[in-house]
C-alpha cells in the first residue's frame, strides 16, 4: 500500500503559491520595522538585510549626503577649482556606492541594469575628474554636464520601469529632468568660473538630495502599509 507523506511545515513556502508571496511581503515589512527600531535581538535574515541596505535607508543616506555637499558648495567662500573637483568626486563616489547597493540587492528594488549603469557612470566621472591632469574650469564644467545629462536620461528611463509606484516614477522623472537642465546650463556657460560652477552644482545637489529624502519617506510609508518596496 502506497503511503502519502505528510507535508512538512515549510511545504507552503516552497510551492511558490500565495503563501510564499505573503511571507515575502511580511518579511519585508518586518525588516523595515526592525531597521527603524533597532531593538529586536533576533538574528537578521537575508531578506531583512537586503531591505536594510536598500530602499528607503540608502535613499535617505544618499539624499542627506547630497544636501550636505550642496550646502558646502554654495556657502564655501572663494571656492577654488580644486575644491570643486573634490566635492564633485566625493558626491559622485557616494552616489555610485548607493546606486550599486540598489542594483545588487534585489530585482524588486528597481531595474538592476539601470542602477548599475548609474553607479558605473558616477564612479567613472569621479575618477576621471580626479585623474585629469591640469583640468580647467571649462573642461570640468563640460565633464560634469555630460555626467548630469546621461544620469538624467537614465533616471527618466527608470521612471518608466515596471514595479515602481506613481510617486517613485514622478521623483525619478523630476530628478532626471533637473539633471538635464543642469547639464544645459553648464554647456551654455562652461567658462563661468569656479564659484559659479560650485553654486550651480550646489543647487543641483541640494534639489537631488531633497528628492531622494522625499522618496525615502515615501518608500518608508509603503513598507509601513505592509507593501513590498518597488
Amino acid at each position: 500500500m502506497t503511503q502519502c507523506a505528510a507535508p512538512d511545515d515549510g511545504g507552503a513556502a516552497r510551492t511558490g503559491g500565495p503563501e510564499s508571496s505573503q511571507l515575502t511581503q511580511a518579511d519585508l515589512a518586518r525588516a523595515l520595522s526592525r531597521s527603524n527600531r533597532g531593538d529586536d535581538p533576533r538574528p537578521v535574515t537575508r531578506v531583512e538585510e537586503t531591505v536594510m541596505l536598500t530602499s528607503p535607508n540608502v535613499l535617505l543616506g544618499k539624499g542627506m549626503a547630497a544636501v550636505a555637499f550642496g550646502l558646502i558648495s554654495i556657502i564655501w567662500p572663494g571656492v577654488t577649482l580644486g575644491a570643486v573637483v573634490g566635492l564633485f568626486a566625493a558626491f559622485s563616489l557616494f552616489s555610485a556606492v548607493a546606486d550599486a547597493l540598489r542594483a545588487f540587492a534585489s530585482d524588486s528594488f528597481g531595474p538592476v541594469l539601470g542602477w548599475l549603469a548609474l553607479s558605473l557612470l558616477s564612479a567613472t566621472a569621479a575618477v576621471v575628474a580626479l585623474a585629469w591632469p591640469g583640468i580647467t574650469v571649462s573642461v570640468l564644467a563640460v565633464w560634469i554636464g555630460l555626467w548630469a545629462a546621461v544620469t538624467g536620461i537614465i533616471e527618466i528611463g527608470l521612471s518608466f520601469g515596471h514595479g515602481e509606484t506613481a510617486g517613485q516614477r514622478t521623483a525619478l522623472a523630476l530628478s532626471g529632468a533637473v539633471g538635464l537642465f543642469f547639464a544645459l546650463a553648464l554647456f551654455m556657460r562652461p567658462d563661468a568660473g569656479a564659484v559659479a560652477l560650485a553654486t550651480v552644482f550646489g543647487v543641483f545637489a541640494m534639489f537631488y538630495g531633497i528628492s531622494a529624502v522625499s522618496g525615502s519617506f515615501h518608500l518608508r510609508h509603503l513598507h509601513g502599509d505592509g507593501r513590498p518596496a518597488a
